[in-house]
């Protein structure tokens, strides 16, 4: 969020007795709404004192940051479970003191193995003639003897530095509490202390001058973000620095207990720290007071952070950009509108169950929240309706198919639910009582309920033997409920209990409610067997006034009056909004709001602002509109993509990408995020080789348009299909173009007369999700529902089928065109299951079979190699993940979080630095696919365990290590680079008449003489890999074979894996150095991995 809950509610305004928050409320604005700038709060406060203890334990150096980092993100982690006091001062201040001591043990171990400290980078802890070594370390080792209410009085006010009032309220005890607590928590720490031969003057001292120095400010903003990120799902190995991740399993390793530092169950190490102690009062003292409601305060004008997109709003960890943008966006369609009391926030909801709450006159997002609370069985499908209270502290919403809650419209936390399944509800003018009618009734259930909105005590219900109340509405005064149902209108007289009933027509059902701003008329809309009114009653003389028949398509749920009272506001399903006379029923006009059908609308407090939502179907919209009442115009709307992400392709240079959504086409520039430029149509489009083109569909016809103006060069001959184009693909030559429309039919264009080649027809297919080429254009691969179809370019002909039992979801070729990955999902024992298949050209048979999740979380609908052909990249449909798969071992790499909404296209840099993915949440994601851009690089070097433990993460057979052992080589070229060639050698070139040799020997029929021929290549190893490889193709004995093989399996095991992610690790630095190496391992043995993929890599440096 550009501007989080915490900032809304407490501003940026000195610290003063009782103007901040408490510690616990921080945590719970950060466990429930993710708020990044409360938990950056408790960095700014509790900071100097962490990395103070850090500093203590082991110096000034990177290893004190990178434990101060691990503290907070075991808060991060901490945060939403369990009871807590107000301050965790004493708790993290416990948390920081074994988290050093694990980081200085695993240090001394070190120093046993380097041969000399000059080689560490981090400096040991420095005497001085006023404090020796000794002390820095008993200082906190005495502290963590105390109880945790004296720890935490002691540590606010002595190494904190606040003052008695200060911590008083921090801590929501009196100030004489907090003297008795420092009291008795210096008079135990003088004891110990003094049978140390300590004084405790000159621990303090100490103390308060190590936590002088402020926290750096790059480290405060990285700890506070990585704890946002976890918070939001993501893996400490994904989002931490290498140095971060290695600490945290070191102590995994140290501790020996079952703690789990990635996940939630933190219970074993937090003990330690005397977490439990903290919910316990000392002697003779009252617990805490529960910590007081957030209310909304000032807002204060903060800088913008660092990492954020065009439009000033953050960016996911790793994203490099974002194309379009979050403002008044949903992951999918919203059903739900409502306006605070101030008019200065819009709330929105629907299909999901997040909440938002945006800023009216910007669009930031000031809240989102997770709005599920589902009944056992049912699955939730959205929020249906909102309301804000009058007083705008609460925000009332009826989930479809889950219970109608009350929330804290400041925290988003679940005060009350007031019944299982609504379907409506309203608050009453001043607030006092709640309404709400139960969406599906039995016989003898109450047509309507009234609750104090305080207690949630029932007041009122009227019971009925039929019917079901659609909608609820107050009169302006409170005096009067008016209900639909399937027999009319009822209005309640709520002072006196009473209700009268209005009839509907004959054949209708009153729908939708709304009050006149005098009271005196109701707007209604009613549904008829074959037709839509829009009526309006006149309430004293239980009467309609006027009704029109059948109004153009209009939308039941949206009809509302103007502020003045003189005209009605509808919505309908072409999308326009229209305005009728209030006294005559005459459409006075309208405006056009969205392509596709209104959901619904709601006007601000004002009047001068109306907002609108469309009903998102088939790639549709997924935004809120803002329009001002007056006169149709847009506010507060941002050129961006409104509708999915379909299509998405960088330029050849990689500084330019391309995307589709909606009937518009439009240009960005990766690095910045900005658009350059749009068009209508184009979907789909790509850029031609050279770059200097776009080809994509157009009115009609096939365009080619010039990529710096956008100006139609020429097109192609008119198709016949009214849909246009629905898959469109490029050879990599750039001369044959393949197309096909919503029919079993393909195209082949020849790019230079654009003339049709051939028109291929499957007679399987009903249509085509992907076409793409093999790299070197003689094969195209079609995909449809279940089967993936190889036609030969040249003859136009069908050369092969590969059929699923699946759903197929895409396809894409191997960079060397070796293989076709596709994926596919199926339902086994009643569950979703997605895999990946890899599938061999040359011998059509599948080489490999991923697995990719149990609960259908990976199902992929896109797909694309990376250049160097290492990694599969793959958009997940219900996971919301960018997904990178590893070819060598088919496990998976990486995840990129950041999307609202399943990615529908994935593309990456021709450098292969670069990922993209494209998004239902309306928008393209740049993500950093090397770790080279990491926040928090080294700040010289790493240490020698570090440099250990990533060379031996380079052969794990489980690729998330791997790409960590790969990321953090990555960033330490000066180190990593001398490292590989002393590890690595250059493959030595065979007698190719001894491999030969031996090679024929293993079918002897002399054990002895296989047995040493074995022994021979086995000790050949990859010198002899391409000879094995040549012999095994060409169809040997069984038994000749089998040896061959287990010669392979043996060649093909860690140290190889190793060998190609050290390449990698060299083409991703790509200095004059990491070349050298290159080339040297280039000129090794023919045939053998190593040469053959240091010479690709090279070879894709020299592009």
């Amino acid at each position: 969020m550009a501007r989080s809950l915490f900032a809304a509610a407490f501003g940026r305004a000195p610290r003063s007795a009782g103007a901040e928050a408490p510690d616990a409320e921080l945590l719970r604005l950060f466990a429930t709404a993710r708020d990044q700038d409360a938990f950056a709060e408790l960095v700014r406060r509790h900071g100097r004192m962490v990395l103070g203890v850090c500093q203590r334990a082991l110096g000034t150096g990177p290893d004190a940051e990178d434990a101060f980092q691990v503290a907070f993100l075991i808060l991060a982690q901490k945060a939403g479970s369990g009871r807590r006091t107000r301050s965790v001062a004493g708790w993290l201040h416990g948390v920081a003191r074994h988290t050093a001591l694990n980081a200085r043990r695993s240090r001394m171990r070190r120093l046993k193995h380097e041969r000399t400290a000059a080689e560490l980078d981090t400096p040991a802890p420095t005497a001085t003639a006023a404090f020796p070594v000794e002390l820095h370390s008993v200082l906190d080792e005495e502290l963590a003897r105390l109880p945790e209410a004296y720890r935490t009085a002691f540590v606010l006010c002595c190494l904190e530095g606040r003052t008695r009032p200060e911590a008083a309220a921090e801590l929501g005890c009196s100030e004489g509490t907090v003297s008795s607590r420092l009291n008795r928590a210096r008079s135990r720490l003088q004891a110990g202390l003094g049978r140390r031969g300590v004084a405790l003057a000159a621990a303090v001292a100490l103390g308060e001058a190590a936590a002088r120095g402020d926290v750096p400010a790059a480290l405060a903003t990285s700890t506070a973000r990585i704890a946002s990120l976890l918070a939001a799902g993501a893996s400490v190995v994904d989002v931490a620095p290498p140095a971060v991740t290695t600490l945290f399993r070191e102590m995994i390793r140290v501790s020996k207990t079952s703690v789990v530092l990635t996940g939630t169950v933190l219970t074993a190490f937090l003990a330690l720290a005397g977490w439990s102690l903290a919910n316990r009062p000392t002697e003779g003292e009252k617990p805490s007071p529960p910590a007081a409601p957030v209310t909304a305060g000032a807002v204060a004008e903060n800088a913008a952070p660092a990492h954020v997109d065009a439009f000033g709003d953050p960016l996911p960890a790793e994203a490099l950009a974002r194309l379009g943008t979050i403002r008044f966006r949903h992951r999918l369609h919203a059903y739900a509108i409502a306006f605070s009391p101030d008019g200065r926030h819009v709330a929105s909801a629907g299909m999901g169950t997040t909440v938002h709450i945006w800023e009216t006159a910007t669009g930031k997002e000031h809240l989102r929240f997770d709005a599920d609370a589902r009944i056992p069985g049912i699955q939730e499908l959205g929020v249906d309706q909102l309301a804000f209270s009058p007083d705008g502290k609460l925000l009332a919403g009826v989930r479809i198919n889950g219970p109608t809650c009350l929330w804290d419209a400041a925290t988003g936390r679940e005060v009350r639910q007031l019944a299982p399944l609504a379907g409506w509800v309203a608050f009453s003018p001043d607030g006092k009582t709640v309404a709400y009618g139960l969406g599906r009734r039995g016989v003898g259930d109450a047509l309507f309920h009234l609750v104090e909105t305080e207690t949630g005590k029932e007041q009122y219900a009227v019971k009925t033997l039929e019917g079901e109340a659609t909608r609820g509405v107050f009169s302006p005064d409170g005096k009067t409920l008016a209900v639909a149902d399937s027999r009319g209108i009822h209005l309640c007289d709520l002072a006196a209990r009473k209700s009268s009933l209005i009839g509907s027509d004959a054949g209708t059902q009153d729908h939708s409610l709304a009050f006149s701003p005098d009271g005196r008329f109701l707007a209604v809309t009613r549904l008829g067997d074959k037709h839509v009114q829009l009526g309006l009653v006149e309430i004293a003389r239980r009467d309609t006034r006027w009704v029109v028949t059948s109004p153009p398509d209009l939308v039941l749920n949206a009809v509302l009056f103007t502020t003045d009272g003189k005209a009605l506001i509808t919505g309908h399903k072409d999308g326009s909004v229209q305005f009728w006379n209030a006294e005559t029923g005459k459409e006075t006009r309208r405006f056009r709001a969205h392509n596709q059908s209104i959901q619904t609308i709601a006007l601000s407090p004002d009047g001068r602002t109306l907002a609108t939502t469309s009903h998102a179907s088939n790639g549709g919209e997924h935004t809120l509109r803002l329009w001002e009442t007056a006169t149709g115009k847009p506010l507060a709307r941002p050129d961006a993509p409104d509708h999915d992400i379909g299509d998405l392709a960088f330029s050849p240079d990689g500084r330019l990408a391309i995307t589709s959504e909606g009937g518009v086409t439009r240009l960005w520039d990766t690095s910045s995020g900005k658009q350059v430029r749009r068009w209508k149509g184009g979907r789909p489009a790509v850029f031609t080789p050279d770059g200097r083109f776009i080809v994509c569909d157009g009115p009609k016809a096939i365009q080619v348009l010039d990529a710096t103006d956008g100006k139609v060069i020429r097109q192609f001959s008119p198709y016949g299909s009214p849909y246009g184009i629905r898959c469109l693909a490029l050879s990599r030559d750039g001369a044959t173009l393949a197309t096909t429309w919503y029919d079993k039919h393909i195209s082949l264009w020849d790019m230079e007369t654009g003339q049709m080649l051939h028109d291929l027809v499957s007679p399987k297919a009903t249509f085509y999700y992907r076409l793409v080429f093999s790299p070197d254009g003689s094969t195209l691969a079609s995909v449809t529902n279940h089967v993936v179809v190889l036609w030969d370019t040249k003859t136009g002909k069908s050369v092969r089928e590969i059929p699923s039992e699946g759903n197929i979801g895409d396809a894409v070729f191997s960079p060397d065109g070796k293989l076709l990955v596709y994926a596919t999902s199926t339902v086994e024992n009643n569950r979703g299951v997605s895999y990946l298949r890899f599938h061999e050209i040359a011998t059509a048979k599948e080489v490999r079979l991923v697995r990719c999740s149990d609960r259908d979380q990976d199902r992929c609908d896109c797909l694309t190699f990376s250049p160097d052909g290492r990694t599969v990249i793959g958009g997940s449909q219900h996971g919301n993940e960018c997904i990178v798969w590893e070819v060598a071992t088919g496990g998976v790499r990486h995840r990129f979080r950041g999307h609202q909404a399943p990615i529908t296209s994935v593309a990456v840099s021709p450098d292969g630095r670069t990922i993209a993915s494209g998004s239902v949440d309306t928008t393209a994601l740049m993500w950093d696919a090397t770790g080279r851009l990491d926040r928090r690089q080294p700040a010289e070097r790493f240490r020698a365990d570090q440099l250990d433990a990533a060379w031996a993460d380079l052969a794990a057979q489980d690729a998330a290590i791997a790409f960590h052992g790969i990321r953090t080589l990555r960033a330490a070229p000066r180190q990593a680079v001398p490292l590989i060639e002393q590890q690595l050698k250059i493959v030595p070139r065979a007698d190719p008449k001894q491999t030969a040799d031996a090679i024929r020997d293993l079918d002897s029929d002399q054990f002895m003489v296989r047995a040493k021929a074995f022994d021979k290549l086995e000790k050949l190893g990859e010198a002899a890999e391409s000879a094995i490889n040549e012999a095994r193709a060409r169809d040997p004995s069984p038994e000749v074979a089998g040896s061959l093989g287990q010669l392979l399996d043996r060649l093909q095991g860690q140290k190889l894996l190793r060998r190609l992610r050290a390449v990698e690790v060299l083409e991703q630095v790509g200095d004059a150095e990491s070349r050298r190496l290159l080339a040297a391992f280039a000129d090794g043995a023919p045939g053998a991995r190593l040469t053959t993929e240091a010479r690709a890599a090279l070879d894709r440096l020299g592009r």
